[in-house]
């Protein structure tokens, strides 16, 4: 019997040897053979996507060459994903390609085929200025883009046919605001944070706004805000410029804490966490809002 120590170092030899054994020589994949694999489109009116088997023996390892056309041999547009490789990783390039995902769009009903013979060629898009317009282009559209004036685009052709009735353009009117800066110790005195938006002479409207201390659920008589600003007979406006918007009177105000006079009919969101939720005083009556005329320019 071998003494322990012999023992050891022979084991120790025996895995040195196990460890350095070669490992095995990959052998390069020959030329990729034609691929041609038939694909049935019972719907164009959506996108297809389908996973593809494609045998060892096609030798085909960069699916960049792949794409899918027609009948008439035409190409459509096409992206495609290694799921696979025959004796490898999905990412090992020096192998055959197993199975792939393709995705692609289709123009017609039919047969289509997945074939290497190479993707589709996309022109690059141009941009030409004049002292008038910018106008962007690419294979199948134009859009003209003017320098000056109300409209935003006078021009979008798409396959050489006009797509605009008229030149779109957007306009609003905007009321001016400002928000006071502060409190000045001259009556007719404020300071805002831009005073170019008024004139002398203007008579001006005040508005608070504030937001809720947590959500108020739709059916409940209770708000709470963050502010000690409001007052009783006082409409609040919630949710102002969204599908939630309604009106609410205070009916009694208690610091932060007010009671209104009919439920709410939607559920208004605290702003800090879930949304925008704002309060507008406005006078109850169709009377003109409350102003002040001030007597100089704001400063």
């Amino acid at each position: 019997m071998l003494p322990a120590s012999i023992t050891v170092v022979i084991a120790l030899g025996w895995l040195l040897i196990k460890d350095h054994r070669p490992s095995p020589v990959v052998p390069p994949l020959g030329a990729p053979q034609q691929v041609k694999i038939r694909i049935e489109v019972s719907s164009a009116t959506l996108p297809v996507s389908i996973g593809i088997p494609i045998s060892e023996q096609a030798s085909l390892a960069d699916e960049a060459s792949l794409t899918v056309v027609d009948s008439s041999g035409e190409p459509v547009p096409t992206c495609t994903r290694v799921l696979a490789r025959w004796k490898g990783t999905p990412g090992d390039t020096n192998r055959a390609i197993k199975w792939i995902l393709v995705d692609f769009a289709p123009r017609k009903n039919g047969l289509h085929f997945l074939t290497n013979g190479g993707r589709m060629q996309f022109e690059g898009v141009g941009l030409d200025q004049s002292d008038k317009s910018i106008i962007v282009s690419s294979s199948r559209l134009q859009i003209e883009l003017p320098l000056s004036g109300d409209k935003m685009i006078t021009r979008l052709r798409l396959d050489n046919n006009e797509a605009l009735r008229a030149p779109a353009g957007i306009s609003a009117k905007l009321p001016a605001m400002a928000v006071i800066a502060a409190r000045s110790g001259v009556a007719d005195t404020l300071t805002v944070t831009d005073a170019m938006l008024f004139k002398p002479g203007e008579t001006v409207g005040f508005e608070h706004r504030d937001s809720l201390k947590w959500e108020a659920a739709a059916g409940s008589s209770r708000i709470a805000t963050q502010g000690h600003s409001f007052l009783p007979q006082r409409i609040c406006r919630l949710d102002e410029g969204t599908p939630r918007q309604e009106d609410v009177e205070i009916r009694d105000a208690q610091a932060t804490d007010h009671q209104i006079n009919s439920p709410l009919r939607f559920l208004t969101l605290q702003e800090a966490r879930y949304g925008i939720c704002r309060l507008r005083p406005r006078r109850q009556s169709s009377e003109k809002p409350p102003g002040r005329r001030l007597s100089s320019l704001l400063r």
